[in-house]
C-alpha cells in the first residue's frame, strides 16, 4: 500500500511539474477561434503598390506586412521583417457597439523608446473575420471595434 501511495504521489507531482505557456492557457479559455493566420484585404498605398497586413496567433503573436507591386495584390514584391511578440488574452467585455469582444495585450512590435511597451487592445471575431479596437489618442484600452478593417482567416 505504501508503494502505491508513493507512486501516486510521484505521478501527481510529475504531472504538475510542467507548466503550460500562459498564451496557450489564455487561448484555451477564449476558444481556438483566434488561432491561425489572418490577413487584411488588399490595401492601396502610394505609387500603385499595395499591402496586406498579416497577423498570426499561436503560442506567440506574429505581425508582418506583405508588399505587392500592383493594386490587386497579385505580384508580391516584398515581405516585411515580421516580429513575434508575446500576448495575453484577458477578460471578455461588451464594446460600445454592443459586441462581445476580448481584451488582448501584446508587446509593442516597434520596440522604440517613445511608444508604450505594452499595447492594450480588444479583439472581436465574427465568423472568419477578425477585428481589433479603434485606436485611442492615449494608451488606454479601446472600447469600440474598428469595423472598417477586417482580417480574414487564411485557410
Amino acid at each position: 500500500m505504501f508503494r502505491f501511495l508513493y507512486l501516486l504521489f510521484f505521478l501527481l507531482t510529475a504531472c504538475n511539474a510542467f507548466e503550460r505557456d500562459p498564451a496557450v492557457e489564455a487561448i484555451d479559455d477564449y476558444g481556438t477561434a483566434l488561432l491561425g493566420e489572418w490577413k487584411t484585404e488588399c490595401l492601396l498605398v502610394d505609387g500603385g503598390e499595395s499591402i496586406k497586413h498579416v497577423k498570426t496567433f499561436g503560442t506567440s503573436y506574429f505581425i508582418n506586412i506583405e508588399g505587392y507591386a500592383d493594386e490587386d495584390c497579385v505580384n508580391i514584391s516584398s515581405t516585411g521583417i515580421g516580429k513575434h511578440v508575446a500576448f495575453n488574452l484577458g477578460d471578455k467585455l461588451v464594446t460600445d457597439e454592443g459586441l462581445e469582444a476580448n481584451e488582448i495585450d501584446y508587446e509593442n512590435p516597434s520596440g522604440d523608446h517613445f511608444s508604450p511597451k505594452i499595447i492594450f487592445d480588444i479583439v472581436y471575431i465574427a465568423g472568419d473575420k477578425l477585428y481589433f479596437g479603434k485606436a485611442k489618442e492615449d494608451i488606454s484600452r479601446p472600447s469600440s471595434i474598428e469595423l472598417s478593417t477586417a482580417y480574414y482567416r487564411v485557410e
